[in-house]
């Protein structure tokens, strides 16, 4: 029998605020802290990670703490596609009716009014005319599910509204009460898709991690009786999910929901059964498993772009981590869950992706998606060096025809298919030269056999001469022969016949003589025959070269003969030919003139033409040198834009503030239209952000580096100020903008004295001088700066009897340099209170530390409030007197008493002005009070302090004496341990009365300050 459900998990969806197991993590303090900062801030992650339940929980954490709030759901918009005025003004009717706003006949005429403009002014001029004008307390817009409108054709103008409302702040403070968090899936570059228009660039990401095990360990509690180690089992299924809220809420859910419990070691065998039983195995065919097919579907959507996740992610499934490049591909694999980057190195999110999405998967879906995916991963695990693994032929042209239907494909898939089609052309040519060669072959063969023959040939008719002059020889042997035989048959003849066998025999001899001499004759005439043939060769060579000589001669003569014929014709008509030819000289004689006029209007049209060329080229250069310092400027604000975003960081808004208005004066009839006065102006903030936001950074290194990035601003600034006097000097604007830059080099220079101790540079106070010279003012300024004399002679400028008329834009500029330099006249008191107080100076460590809360205060507006002062500066300084009194003095010590005897947090005393209100606060308890003065030793009580503190208020002062300042225990010289073992009470300093009665103003940032 199966076990009843838990109801402790909640999978899916968003999470009620009364669900346990609901996990804080780090990004619900960072959005909560950032919105309420007033921060635009964007939640972009994949689906399930916990996106609208951290929004409802922020909302509700935000509206107790006073702030107005609605949630605004686009994914409920989806009818509304194809019409923008209806999706705008539902926009519009959402605000009105969560606020409470207009009635329903008002707001109905107040749309009517307007539905002649376009629906995002309409929306833009709610929120600035109805909105904000009818609510004093912060509001904030949560916007959920944005990427329902990325493929909407008018949703680029509703982002830029949202911009545009962060940017207004500048010019309407109404607009830093106004703050909107953006949630979906999707990345801030696809907000605005419109390449012409600026990107959406403002506001914090905030990055929305998985569950860590400390952060999860309200989930163990569901497992309690399921597990005899309930937080072993949690670590478990945080091994397997990697801490995505989904799974982990499912796999803590199906633990709860098991038949049998967990024993004691044997967490991970169990917890592994779950996952593969009931997560992995067969998951495309369970119907609830939306949370993964969702994977799948992000994934695989988008065909075009399917292959290349597809590689990307088995590459980063092999290698484990793998270096990110910030490549829109490895963003979208993220934003489909899959993948996570951390330490900008991409991993899959956890083991049960790694199980689910294996490489069987992944290669079934690319062989849905590409046809040659076996040859290619063959070629692609080899290093892309196999050659055999290459398309060729009928395939290629198919992967070819495949692919172009594609728009997009892989950077792999490209090369692959480029090295098959180069292979095939390789083998083609391969190819074709070796049958280049057989023919060759072929052909010498049959050269080589057609040589044989011929000279075979020629051998068969040597022979058969040879033949000849045999038989002619034979002849002449066989009349010989029969000449002998006569003889010899006439033996009985012989006497008779020796005279004619004698005369045969010389006819024999002279018949053998006349064949030598045919013999030779006939050579002879071969040789004579050959000789002829030469001559009969040579003879037809001549023959046909005279041939072709009288042919040319002909030639010429008949071409002769007809000239003759033309001339005889020509000379006939002579005299009109005469004739024309004066015309013909009297025509070319206008002509001439002609050329010359039109010469010389060509020359005059030349002039002017390099004359409008010359312009040309001179307003081309004007209007290049023009973009360059625009660009330039552009620059300079996006750079100064970036260091605002960090003075908000380090809550430092009145420098970010100081520094908008700064941006706002460049762009002003203030700079007069001239680039030297705006690059100054701009280059000049751009130092003095760089140098506020050195407080912030925690080592000399850092602060070099912001020292450095201040002094090539302002290095820059004053080389244009004194390359350019006359603009400088001409004008109320120019002396005001050289003052500016002058002060931002002495605060400069007091921070290179304070972090790097460069004695060596020119004392600050010669760059304030060099500031005074451009205004009538005569400053006083001393050798040692930190008297005070700077801040002086600036208050000069600011007080209303001053001769200087610049105007509220010269105050600004004043009021920002001398605001930096009060702050490092907090921090450099500090340092010499350090010093002092190491040496036991009690009374002047008293009076130092009067000194850097003031200045810390005016470095906020030039102001002293409670307020204004610094809460890292009212930390150090109660550390330092922490340290050095071995807790005998400090402000945490007086604290302490403070709440023990009685006395509110807050330190509300009659006459004391709120803060924030500016309203006079009630009494408090004031017998608290004197009793806590007592205590710390800063009056005296004659008789039973108990007793007197009974008695009525309104007769307490006469029988208390309060200490004047010279009247304190300051035991000079004495160290924590002389302190201790002395009378001096213990909280004694820093003495903080505003006179006899009341506590110091320091005292309300206590609380605030977390002291």
């Amino acid at each position: 029998m199966s076990a009843a459900p838990s109801t402790f998990y909640k999978v899916g969806g968003a999470l009620p605020q009364n669900v346990p197991s609901y996990v804080t993590r780090g990004s619900d303090r960072d959005l909560y802290e950032a919105l309420k900062a007033g921060e635009f801030c964007y939640v972009l992650n994949s689906r399930q990670m916990g996106k609208t339940s951290l929004m409802v929980r922020t909302l509700a954490k935000l509206q107790a703490n006073g702030w107005a709030g609605i949630i605004i759901d686009f994914s409920s918009k989806d009818s509304q596609v194809d019409k923008p005025d209806q999706w705008y003004d539902g926009i519009i009717n959402q605000l009105n009716r969560q606020f409470d706003l207009l009635d329903r006949p008002a707001f109905r005429g107040w749309l009517k009014e307007r539905d002649f403009i376009a629906p995002v002014e309409r929306l833009a001029e709610f929120i600035e005319t109805v909105l904000l004008p009818s609510h004093e307390r912060p509001i904030v817009v949560f916007i959920d599910e944005i990427d329902s409108t990325l493929g909407l054709p008018f949703t680029d103008d509703f982002f830029a509204l949202i911009r545009a409302c962060y940017n207004k702040r500048a010019e309407n403070l109404d607009y830093e009460r106004l703050t909107f968090a953006l949630l979906g899936v999707a990345a801030p570059s696809e907000l605005i898709g419109d390449a012409k228009r600026t990107p959406f660039n403002i506001g914090e990401s905030i990055d929305l991690k998985g569950f860590e095990f400390e952060e999860a360990l309200p989930l163990a509690t569901g497992l309690t009786g399921k597990a005899e180690r309930p937080e072993e089992v949690l670590r478990e299924i945080l091994h397997w999910t990697g801490g995505q809220p989904f799974l982990t809420q499912r796999l803590c859910q199906l633990v709860a929901d098991s038949d049998a419990e967990i024993s004691a070691h044997n967490e991970m065998t169990r917890v592994q059964h779950l996952v593969e039983s009931r997560l992995i195995e067969n998951w495309e065919s369970q119907d609830h498993q939306e949370h993964l097919k969702t994977i799948r579907k992000r994934l695989l959507d988008d065909e075009q772009k399917a292959g290349y996740l597809l590689e990307l992610y088995r590459a980063i499934r092999q290698a484990g981590n793998l270096p990110a490049e910030n490549q829109p591909e490895e963003r979208e694999l993220q934003l489909s869950g899959l993948v996570v980057k951390r330490d900008n190195q991409l991993r899959v999110y956890n083991p049960i992706y790694v199980a689910v999405f294996d490489e069987d998967w992944i290669n079934t879906e690319l062989q849905k998606l590409r046809p040659y995916s076996e040859s290619f991963r063959a070629w692609v695990v080899s290093g892309k060096t196999d050659s055999s693994r290459l398309l060729r032929g009928g395939a290629l042209v198919e992967a070819e025809r495949w692919a172009g239907e594609k728009a997009t494909r892989s950077a792999e898939d490209r090369e692959f298919l480029a090295a098959s089609r180069a292979q095939q052309r390789e083998e083609e040519i391969a190819a074709k030269e070796r049958e280049a060669e057989l023919a060759r072959e072929k052909q010498g063969r049959e050269a080589a056999e057609a040589a044989e023959q011929i000279q075979a040939e020629a051998n068969r008719q040597a022979q058969r001469k040879i033949r000849r002059g045999s038989f002619v020889l034979g002849g002449a042997l066989a009349a010989a022969v029969v000449l002998g035989g006569l003889a010899w048959g006439a033996v009985g003849q012989l006497r008779a016949a020796n005279q004619q066998r004698e005369e045969a025999e010389n006819l024999a001899k002279t018949a053998q003589q006349e064949l030598t001499q045919i013999q030779q004759e006939k050579e002879q005439v071969a040789q004579d025959l050959t000789q002829a043939n030469d001559k009969v060769a040579k003879a037809n060579k001549e023959l046909a070269q005279r041939q072709e000589t009288l042919n040319t001669v002909e030639a010429q003569r008949q071409v002769v003969y007809d000239q003759l014929k033309k001339t005889e014709q020509q000379a006939k008509g002579q005299q009109g030919l005469l004739a024309q030819l004066k015309q013909d000289l009297a025509n070319a004689d206008a002509a001439v003139d002609q050329a010359k006029q039109a010469e010389q209007e060509a020359q005059r049209n030349a002039d002017q033409a390099a004359s409008d060329l010359f312009v040309a080229q001179k307003a081309l250069a004007e209007v290049a040198q023009e973009q360059q310092e625009i660009a330039a400027l552009n620059d300079t604000t996006k750079a100064l834009s970036g260091l605002i975003r960090d003075l908000y960081i380090i809550e430092k808004p009145e420098a970010a503030r100081d520094a908008i208005e700064q941006i706002g004066l460049s762009f002003t009839d203030f700079t007069e239209d001239k680039t030297e006065l705006k690059q100054v102006l701009l280059n000049s903030s751009l130092a003095l952000a760089h140098l506020n936001l050195i407080s912030a950074d925690n080592t000399n290194e850092r602060a070099q580096e912001r020292i450095n990035e201040a002094q090539m601003q302002i290095k820059q600034s004053v080389r244009l100020v004194e390359a350019n006097p006359n603009i400088f000097n001409a004008s109320a604007s120019g002396r005001a903008i050289a003052f500016f830059t002058y002060a931002v080099q002495g605060n400069l220079r007091e921070e290179q004295d304070y972090f790097l101790g460069e004695q060596e540079l020119p004392n600050a106070d010669l760059f304030y001088e060099q500031a005074f010279s451009y205004v009538s003012e005569t400053p006083s300024f001393n050798q040692d700066i930190t008297q005070g004399t700077v801040g002086e002679s600036f208050r000069q400028l600011l007080a209303p009897s001053s001769t200087e008329s610049f105007g509220d834009q010269f105050q600004a500029l004043v009021i920002a340099s001398l605001k930096k330099h009060y702050d490092f006249r907090a921090r450099q008191s500090i340092r010499e209170l350090d010093l002092v107080l190491a040496q036991y100076q009690w009374q002047k460590a008293d009076d130092l530390t009067n000194h850097v809360l003031i200045a810390s205060a005016l470095s906020k507006d030039l102001n002293i409030s409670a307020a204004n002062i610094a809460c890292p500066i009212l930390r150090e300084i109660d550390t330092l007197w922490i340290k050095h009194s071995a807790g005998h003095f400090g402000f945490r010590v007086q604290r302490e008493i403070y709440e023990k005897t009685g006395n509110a947090l807050d330190f509300r005393v009659q006459g004391d002005i709120h803060e924030e209100t500016g309203n006079a606060l009630e009494s408090s308890n004031e017998v608290s009070w004197i009793k806590f003065a007592y205590e710390v030793g800063w009056n005296r009580i004659s008789g039973d302090i108990e007793e007197i503190l009974r008695t009525r208020e309104s007769e307490l002062g006469e029988q208390i004496e309060w200490l004047s300042y010279r009247e304190l225990l300051w035991s000079e010289g004495m160290n924590g341990r002389e302190l201790q073992a002395s009378n001096v009470p213990i909280g004694h300093l820093p003495f903080l009365l505003a006179d006899s009665s009341k506590p110091g103003f320091v005292r309300l940032r206590f609380s605030q300050c977390r002291l």
